[in-house]
C-alpha cells in the first residue's frame, strides 16, 4: 500500500545508528580504495602532463599520492 518510499516509522529510527562510526574496514574494502585511488592519481598525473593548469590541479599536487600513504594496517 505504501511502496518502496513510505517514511520510517519511530520505532525503526535507531537503524541510523547501527552505522559503524570508526574504518573498520575488511581486507576487500581496502585493496579497492588503493585500487581507486591508483586509477585517480593516473588520471591526475596524466592531466598534469598534458599542460592544464588550474586551482583544482595544483590543489592535487600538493596532496600524497597512494604509494606516498603509510599502510595503516
Amino acid at each position: 500500500m505504501f511502496g518502496a518510499f513510505r517514511a520510517s516509522t519511530v520505532s525503526q529510527g535507531g537503524l541510523l545508528w547501527k552505522a559503524r562510526m570508526k574504518m573498520d574496514l575488511s581486507p576487500t574494502q581496502k585493496a579497492n580504495i588503493r585500487k581507486r585511488l591508483k586509477a585517480a592519481d593516473d588520471v591526475v598525473m596524466k592531466i598534469q602532463q598534458s599542460g592544464v593548469e588550474c586551482n583544482a590541479l595544483t590543489k592535487l599536487k600538493a596532496e600524497p599520492t597512494e604509494a606516498q600513504m603509510p599502510a595503516k594496517d
